[in-house]
């Protein structure tokens, strides 16, 4: 009940001000989701650092995934993309913006979802943070953190030894 109460609040919140506060949600539980954040840009080589972060999502189930939205948290703000489709054992990208196809040209922009406000999150910390994804009722999807930069222009990547 709590789940359903506070996803409605927060779409009505969103209908109001265009925006969602951070989700306040138990980030213990454990995760029974199909999709694996199995890459993320925190620190662009580009620049505003913001507009070229990304991540990548990976669903492992046999089926297509749909969501109406999905919530984005990083602890700071939370944002959503809205209808989400993930085609079986495929890769999606989230990005904060269109200024992902400076760097890739050839990315395919059906694979390619957008976050409204151009910023995940209150965008990506370099040194240490956090994603989570939620879906429509507050259920935990995905979560990466980190805890030490990279280095300008290198991702984190999740090294998968078997996918079936």
């Amino acid at each position: 009940m709590f789940k359903r109460k506070t996803i409605a609040l927060l779409q009505i919140f969103f209908l109001l001000t265009g925006s969602l506060p951070s989700l306040a949600l138990d980030q213990t539980e454990s995760i029974s989701s199909p999709l694996l954040i199995t890459e993320v840009l925190f620190n662009p080589v580009s620049s505003p650092e913001a507009g070229y972060e990304w991540f990548e999502l990976y669903n492992l189930d046999p089926d297509d995934l749909e969501y109406p939205f999905i919530l984005i948290d990083d602890g700071e703000t939370t944002d959503i993309i809205e209808d989400l489709f993930i085609p079986a054992y495929s890769f999606i990208l989230i990005a904060a913006s269109e200024q992902i196809f400076l760097e890739f040209p050839d990315l395919d922009p059906d694979l390619i979802y957008f976050v409204p406000d151009g910023r995940i999150g209150n965008q990506l910390a370099n040194s240490s943070d956090e994603i989570y994804l939620y879906d429509h009722e507050a259920n935990l999807l995905a979560e990466i953190s980190w805890t030490k930069d990279t280095g300008n222009g290198y991702s984190l990547e999740l090294s998968l030894i078997h996918i079936s």
